[in-house]
């Protein structure tokens, strides 16, 4: 299995669409999300291996030069990951196919995984976040249409989950290879939450022990201990795990 593999939808058992494809209104959709959002938005026919729309201005690529790329992808950002972490990522892909045959069709449907990833441009390392849920499903779970965002990441290491609208949580763990679904639901207190959603609309420590009328030790405490549970060494990494697993 190559790149051009994992990034077209190249399966011989195609199943029947369980709804017509309106590529018109789903182009509507998207480029109206494009106009709202800070993010670079790639919308992806998986038949056809083509793109069906993309932002003008691309995150980080905009100063790229032709010696930047290290090979051909229909997703343009997967041109500038660097050599060496590319087979850890195709792996991580492996394993996205490998959770449709785990999950309902209706999960499958609705999905998102986000995965945070390093691309280099002129020498630089610059860490990504790329989300994506499939658009067009057929009744073999096979993706037709997917959406791609992409934005800054605020992580800087290689990690992958995917959240379903039904609740469900998978993280990617390196050592099987495989999505293990987790549930961050009860991991957090209350207090922890409360703590974490004011450290998101960037409160410090100061401002949050006054605003929560507790003690500035106490605030630090239970940012320790967020901190702890979530496997990350900075604030604003707890937030972005937080919110992509909609703890807060």
């Amino acid at each position: 299995m190559n790149v051009h593999d994992l990034l077209s939808n190249n399966s011989s058992s195609k199943g029947e669409l369980t709804e017509p494809m309106d590529i018109e209104s789903l182009l509507c959709g998207v480029k109206t999300y494009d106009r709202l959002n800070n993010a670079s938005c790639i919308l992806m026919d998986f038949d056809n291996n083509q793109i069906l729309y993309m932002t003008s201005k691309l995150l980080f690529l905009e100063n790229a030069k032709p010696k930047d790329k290290n090979r051909d992808c229909a997703n343009p950002y997967w041109s500038y990951i660097p050599e060496e972490l590319l087979e850890y990522l195709l792996q991580i892909k492996r394993s996205i196919l490998h959770l449709r045959h785990e999950i309902s069709l209706e999960d499958y449907k609705t999905y998102v995984c986000i995965t945070d990833f390093p691309i280099k441009i002129d020498g630089r390392e610059f860490y990504i976040s790329q989300k994506f849920t499939p658009l067009v499903v057929d009744s073999e779970s096979i993706i037709r249409i997917r959406l791609f965002t992409i934005t800054p990441s605020a992580c800087r290491h290689i990690g992958s989950s995917v959240i379903t609208d039904s609740g469900k949580c998978y993280l990617y763990n390196p050592g099987t290879r495989l999505y293990e679904k987790v549930d961050y639901s009860s991991l957090l207190t209350e207090t922890e939450k409360r703590i974490l959603k004011l450290a998101e609309i960037r409160m410090t420590n100061e401002e949050i022990a006054d605003y929560q009328n507790v003690s500035l030790s106490a605030v630090k405490a239970s940012i320790t201990r967020v901190l702890k549970k979530l496997v990350v060494k900075r604030v604003h990494e707890a937030v972005a795990i937080a919110r992509n697993f909609r703890i807060i």
